[in-house]
């Protein structure tokens, strides 16, 4: 559906639950997001380098001078609403937007109600982040409906503790900070560890497209990514005991120090360490080859972190590891992994814009003969971060 067409319906509906006047309505779209590369650095201060992609949440809304926070989701068919003085977790969707108002209310701003209507295309446990883009989407909502002045980098910030603090879930604050500052046809690099630094670099050729695959397998990753967490956390612990080394965590180790203190480590925390200690500097690598445009090396260094993930960290699993074969041996296919936590959920391509629909097509029909699922893939544009859309 056009995004033309799903404003006109989210607009429909809003007309439909409250009397509104167009002129205070406001309309913003956040997207959800892959991860070329850098997965499960960014909670240990590391390097990360996503993209913004064409799918997105997109809010209407307008202000109220009640207390009250109603939406009405066109995905789930469901009306919530709640109090800006009733916190508490109802185990619904509605629950980030609850952890935006409380991290607007204790960054000082000032908000009263809204009535809103969300539309999403990011899917929902795929490893695209629909959860941030959720979040993303409303704080700049509120950001219009009041004329907060957020900037955009306090605007991840605030939104990363919703999801953080208020939701209580493992998570860095990468996703928050792409759906914010995304620019279109740009990776964005972005150094986890405050005061978080970041560049754009531009894709230096039209014919490079990304390609989403969804295998449609989703499971719930935030304990293992909480165990991964402490398994990390434990490995930084152990290092700077034995050593007297002043590090704070992972991202302090280069390569080379690490193989020097690896030993001191027990074999499962010192494979979790090995993926993000490489997985850093992997980052810093791709970030260069695509400056320079040398996709051979990107390809490679793509490959390397699926196997990765796949061996020393543990967060892949059958159906991911089969959509990468298939990308990797369709010629045009520059390089192929798994985005997201992991344990399911999408792998991102990116390819030659010849090799697309080869790849479509064969990864379609491979997968679903081998597991019975039909898988959800796509071609999608690297996009700019949220905004608002006029009418």
């Amino acid at each position: 559906m056009k995004i033309k067409d799903r404003i006109n319906k989210i607009i429909a509906k809003l007309q439909e639950i409250e009397k509104i006047d167009k002129r205070n309505m406001k309309i913003a779209i956040a997207p959800g997001r892959i991860n070329l590369i850098g997965e499960h650095t960014d909670y240990n201060e590391g390097f990360v380098l996503p993209c913004a992609v064409s799918r997105e949440n997109i809010m209407a809304a307008i202000p109220s001078e009640t207390q009250k926070i109603k939406v009405h989701s066109l995905n789930y068919n469901e009306f919530l609403q709640f109090s800006l003085d009733d916190m508490g977790l109802t185990g619904k969707w509605i629950d980030y937007l609850k952890g935006v108002v409380f991290y607007l209310k204790e960054y000082g701003y000032k908000i009263n109600g809204m009535t809103g209507v969300l539309h999403s295309t990011v899917p929902i446990g795929g490893g695209l982040s629909s959860s941030a883009a959720l979040e993303v989407v409303s704080a700049y909502i509120f950001n219009l409906l009041y004329n907060l002045k957020i900037d955009y980098k306090e605007l991840a910030l605030i939104c990363y503790k919703a999801e953080r603090n208020f939701m209580n879930i493992s998570c860095g604050i990468m996703d928050q900070f792409i759906s914010s500052l995304g620019k279109e046809n740009c990776f964005l690099f972005l150094d986890c560890r405050p005061p978080y630094s970041y560049e754009q670099i531009e894709l230096p050729r039209e014919d490079v497209k990304m390609v989403i695959m969804d295998t449609k397998i989703h499971r719930a990753a935030s304990k293992v990514v909480n165990t991964r967490r402490e398994e990390c956390y434990k490995g930084v612990e152990i290092i700077r005991n034995k050593t007297g080394l002043n590090i704070k965590s992972l991202r302090d180790l280069s390569i080379e120090k690490f193989e020097k203190f690896k030993n001191f480590l027990p074999q499962l925390i010192r494979k979790r360490c090995e993926h993000v200690i490489n997985e850093n500097q992997r980052v810093l690598d791709a970030k260069e080859a695509i400056k320079i445009g040398d996709f051979k090396l990107l390809g490679k260094l793509m490959y390397e972190s699926h196997n990765s993930l796949d061996t020393l960290y543990e967060v892949t699993c059958k159906e991911l590891n089969t959509m990468v074969q298939i990308a990797k041996d369709i010629d045009g296919v520059i390089g192929a992994r798994m985005t997201g936590a992991g344990l399911g959920g999408c792998v991102c391509c990116i390819c030659y814009d010849w090799a697309i629909e080869e790849l479509i097509n064969k990864a379609k029909n491979e997968y679903e003969k081998k597991y019975e699922i039909k898988p959800d893939i796509y071609s999608c544009n690297i996009s700019d971060g949220v905004k608002e859309l006029k009418i």
